[in-house]
């Protein structure tokens, strides 16, 4: 048992109290097969006792009030609810014209995404999927923020083949959470991959064009 130690790091009892419910729910997400909760929780757990492994608290005011019954080291925090499974109802109407266009594009064989490759799309006001090549990732990233930001650009969408096993989707479009449709080529024929909701990393939300 090394939390002995974790408690003589910290010297506060009420902290490690909290610290060992973070440990239980970490235990919990990863047994019901939740991975990314059960590291966040892990990275909550280790952020307080490292501050340079710092991340929003989203598990620890739970885990305050299952240790001590009400809140007072995180009270008035609003827990970061990024990221959590979702589903296809998530999708905003953009997001969905973009994913079901390339989609397409893929299944009819117009063009291929091939193993270890990464394709880059953008949906214009036209509401026609466009795919484009840049020198690098970064900077197709840059011209993702500048096409969303200022509206000129519906939707941007990323997808990338992993060794042919597993195939990635991330969609954002302006003042929406960005949806990652990830799953192997199959869940996709059979329509089940899984709808990861996230933070926008590329729209810069509340952007006007000027």
């Amino acid at each position: 048992d090394t939390f002995p130690l974790v408690e003589k790091k910290l010297k506060d009892e009420y902290l490690a109290a909290i610290l060992r419910e973070l440990l239980r729910m970490a235990y919990e997400f990863f047994s019901n097969g939740d991975e990314r909760n059960g590291a966040y929780a892990l990275q909550e757990f280790e952020g307080t006792i490292w501050p340079s492994r710092n991340v929003p608290p989203r598990h620890a005011p739970d885990a305050e009030r299952r240790a001590h019954g009400a809140l007072k080291r995180y009270a008035g925090v609003t827990p970061n609810p990024y990221p959590y499974r979702g589903s296809i109802e998530d999708m905003g109407e953009s997001q969905r014209q973009l994913f079901n266009a390339v989609l397409r594009t893929y299944e009819e064989g117009s063009d291929t995404l091939q193993p270890g490759k990464e394709h880059n799309w953008l949906l214009g006001p036209d509401a026609i999927a466009r795919k484009f090549n840049e020198r690098s990732r970064k900077a197709a990233t840059a011209r993702f923020t500048q096409e969303l930001s200022t509206r000129t650009s519906l939707a941007a969408l990323r997808a990338t083949n992993v060794l042919g096993t597993l195939l990635i989707f991330d969609i954002e479009e302006p003042d929406r959470p960005r949806i990652s449709i990830r799953g192997k080529p199959a869940e996709f024929k059979s329509q089940t991959p899984n709808y990861i909701i996230d933070e926008p990393n590329w729209a810069i939300c509340g952007s006007k064009p000027g």
